[in-house]
């Protein structure tokens, strides 16, 4: 299986392994994902082998390129699996280059690849899976690349296999800072790209982390460090910004012991429906309801425009449909999780008014 996108991505696609697990018992499994990805997939019980790669490097660098396709070509495999459906040329190449007698793809989109090149790479595979509908959520796609193998795609749900060490590295963190589980809220207010970032999180929490006394740990990348602390000085409980300093199973553990998390869409917030943690997640306008919600466990906040599903192609000075959400509405879906708690369905909370003077074009 050839998973080679982002941490989110491959939350979202873990949910595939233990149906093909069951369908194929006898079988390995190998991923092929990125470096820092890898460690997702080192304790699941349907995965045998991990193959990592550099991206950068595998595009850039020909030695390195040559190297790992003669590697990858000295194993050959029964079925080759490429369950990303915005294709890009990249994971088409590692297909091309992967030896097996079925190749099996998504027909998929523009996304991240031209027309053209996509007629070309389309021709690497011996099963492309058209798209049903015109408009399916990324889960209710993996349930269509399962059943095209034959396979039941029913009540899947993204995984995340954590080890003891990683719940005893929370828990001795939380000890060491004073901290109960479940006493504190996890913030991840960064994201891949800059118009995807929120600076008022903090806003929206203040008053509802004061009277709880709760406290808030920031997660996120090295370079999610400013914009966590940002929201993080907004607040006036105890804080704790580790952006950058735990792994992603480590990660995933502190949020599994959360009272709830909070941030934009990113892995992070795949990775709370996946540990069962509640999540509020501030939903921008490029795919929305393509990857969230899907879960119950989830809040999402959104400032409809009419601009919505522009695949994060913005055509305006800003994403208005981040940057101009309210923290007031923020902090109506959290009164809402603070009185009522898990709903049996996703929420939406939807910000009616919209009042931007900096953006002479900006969207209805």
């Amino acid at each position: 299986m050839v998973r080679i996108d982002s941490i989110g991505d491959n939350i979202l696609a873990s949910c595939l392994l233990e149906p093909l697990h069951l369908k194929y018992p006898e079988a390995k499994i190998t991923i092929i994902c990125q470096n820092h990805i890898t460690e997702l997939y080192k304790n699941s019980p349907f995965v045998d082998k991990i193959i990592g790669i550099d991206k950068k490097q595998l595009t850039e660098n020909a030695t390195y390129q040559n190297d790992f396709f003669k590697r990858l070509k000295g194993v050959k495999y029964d079925i080759v699996l490429h369950s990303t459906y915005s294709r890009e040329p990249l994971g088409d190449l590692l297909c091309a280059n992967i030896i097996g007698p079925i190749k099996v793809g998504f027909a998929g989109d523009l996304n991240n690849i031209s027309k053209e090149q996509k007629k070309i790479t389309d021709e690497i595979y011996t099963h492309l899976i058209p798209l049903q509908e015109s408009y399916k959520s990324e889960l209710e796609k993996h349930k269509d690349f399962l059943e095209f193998l034959g396979i039941e795609g029913n009540s899947l749900k993204p995984r995340v296999w954590l080890t003891e060490n990683d719940r005893n590295f929370v828990d001795n963190l939380l000890k060491g800072k004073n901290i109960s589980a479940k006493k504190y809220i996890v913030l991840f207010a960064g994201a891949q790209y800059e118009m995807r970032l929120y600076e008022h999180f903090g806003k929206a929490l203040r008053s509802y982390l004061s009277e709880n006394k709760y406290s808030i740990i920031a997660l996120g990348s090295e370079e999610d460090f400013e914009i966590n602390q940002k929201n993080l000085d907004d607040v006036d409980v105890p804080t704790l910004n580790l952006s950058g300093k735990t792994t992603i199973r480590q990660a995933a553990a502190i949020i599994e012991n959360a009272y709830f998390t909070i941030g934009t869409e990113t892995g992070l917030a795949h990775i709370a429906c996946a540990v069962n943690a509640p999540n509020i997640v501030l939903l921008g306008g490029g795919h929305f309801g393509r990857f969230m919600p899907y879960s119950n466990l989830t809040s999402i906040v959104s400032l409809p425009l009419d601009c919505y599903m522009c695949d994060w192609k913005c055509k305006f000075n800003y994403a208005h449909c981040v940057k101009d959400v309210d923290p007031l509405t923020i902090e109506q879906a959290i009164k809402q999780f603070f009185e009522s708690g898990i709903s049996e369905n996703p929420r939406l909370f939807v910000q009616e008014y919209f009042n931007s003077d900096k953006d002479p074009m900006k969207p209805n």
